[in-house]
């Protein structure tokens, strides 16, 4: 529809394992601080976007009623004085097109010609947020009350920044008379609620050649070299590529896209605790190293996901006293202070992180002593659900590595077994690991994985 111009948030589920809850830490961890980059985040490139429609040249509707947005995003009307243009209300058809242009929009599919829809989109995908208690974020959807009594959204914006209460919108289909694209200031409340945009890619964090499947990254034991097996099919993977030598000081290597330029990069943490970030070139190449942090020898293991729903890969580290934190990724290289999440993690035997239910949200997957897989799926703010369980039986596995290696957007797990037999286990899409399916053998040689 046209605008004219006359906490309750969703559930959140702790940790169910913590013995206590603490919001925030001061943590001997340091983390390089850094300037935030203005394109770092998916949000900021569509509020950039948006804001930009203001003297795009097409900002009014045309003689005959007709506008730009409607017919570029494949919707154009042979009627309209301007060849290519579209007809009809375009509130909605101006934020599906800024949210297309500003990225890797997850699901656009969804979204149609009506403001209920981008409600829709953001319950599904849980990134639906009321205004009681929120902030909304440079990219947001904000959907607008229904006052016509038909139970649907009655005009949708973008939001382009928020502070102090207030929320700074552009819209199409705004003003009096002939539609236009306007921009507004005012109260957070007024909306219905606000819709974050999911960023497609995430799940797609171990791939770092750049041809869309996911990788192994590995160390070998003999001389030390980072080598890739490069994911080229479902189940697939090519032979050993070496990526750089003299690795035999890392604990830890993680691969995610830490730099908000959506090309993967490597983070590797040494016995000294330092921690190195190797931006991604995108094709299995990657730049020097350079320190990032200090003091992480105390992690017992460093997993890397989205667990915000920022766009970027955020950090998740159990110290060796059982205690669990969580850094923000900033998507300039840098990450936030921690913030704990948890204590009585020490039974952990293995962790991992991945999208293991295809929600766009980061998940951690725990390994019981007994050998169970233990899921705590993400709300995407950094908090989880009670754990279930996956899969049972993992005790005598040597070696866990992550990665969507089936390409269904389900992280799986590959287990290695004691005689070096390479296993794949599918995430089933009814929550649960699938069988195993060999994918090779002589895998012993390899002493580090990317977690």
């Amino acid at each position: 529809m046209r605008r004219t111009t006359s906490t309750t948030t969703l559930g959140r589920v702790v940790l169910a394992v913590t013995t206590a809850l603490v919001t925030a830490v001061a943590g001997a961890v340091t983390v390089g601080a850094g300037p935030a980059s203005a394109d770092a985040s998916l949000g900021a490139a569509i509020a950039d976007v948006a804001d930009a429609q203001l003297s795009a040249g097409h900002t009014h509707e045309d003689a005959t009623g007709c506008n730009f947005y409607t017919g570029a995003i494949g919707n154009p009307d042979s009627g309209c004085a301007t060849p290519g243009w579209g007809s009809g209300d375009w509130c909605a058809d101006f934020a599906k097109y800024v949210w297309r242009e500003g990225g890797a929009v997850e699901d656009l599919s969804s979204l149609n010609s009506y403001a209920d829809s981008f409600r829709t989109y953001g319950i599904n995908h849980d990134t639906w947020h009321t205004p009681s208690g929120y902030t909304p974020r440079p990219g947001d959807a904000i959907v607008y009350p229904d006052k016509n009594g038909n139970g649907i959204a009655d005009h949708v914006g973008i939001v382009i920044s928020s502070s102090g209460g207030q929320v700074t919108s552009v819209e199409g289909n705004s003003g009096s008379g002939n539609g236009v694209v306007g921009k507004y200031t005012q109260s957070v409340g007024v909306a219905w609620g606000y819709t974050t945009p999911v960023g497609h890619g995430l799940a797609k964090s171990r791939d770092v050649t750049g041809n869309g499947w996911d990788d192994v990254v590995a160390r070998n034991a003999t001389d030390h070299a980072l080598y890739v097996y490069d994911g080229y099919a479902s189940g697939k993977l090519a032979s050993a590529r070496q990526l750089g030598a003299g690795w035999g000081a890392m604990t830890s290597v993680l691969t995610g896209e830490f730099t908000g330029d959506r090309v993967n990069d490597l983070i590797g943490i040494q016995t000294s605790g330092d921690m190195y970030l190797y931006t991604g070139n995108g094709n299995g190449t990657f730049g020097a190293g350079r320190v990032i942090g200090t003091g992480w020898g105390a992690m017992r293991f460093v997993v890397t996901a989205d667990f915000t729903g920022e766009g970027h890969n955020d950090l998740v580290a159990l110290r060796t006293d059982g205690v669990l934190f969580e850094y923000t990724g900033k998507g300039n290289g840098t990450f936030a202070a921690p913030r704990q999440l948890a204590t009585g993690w020490g039974g952990q035997t293995a962790l991992l992180a991945g999208d293991f239910d295809n929600d766009d949200h980061g998940d951690l997957v725990g390994r019981s002593p007994e050998g169970n897989l233990n899921v705590y799926t993400g709300h995407g703010d950094a908090a989880f659900k009670a754990p279930v369980e996956i899969s049972h039986g993992w005790q005598g596995m040597t070696a866990l590595i992550p990665g969507d290696f089936t390409g269904d957007d389900y992280t799986d797990v590959l287990g290695r077994t004691s005689d070096g037999r390479l296993l794949m286990y599918p995430m089933g899409h009814g929550g649960s690991l699938g069988a195993g399916t060999a994918l090779g053998t002589g895998w012993n040689n390899l002493d580090l994985f990317q977690s």
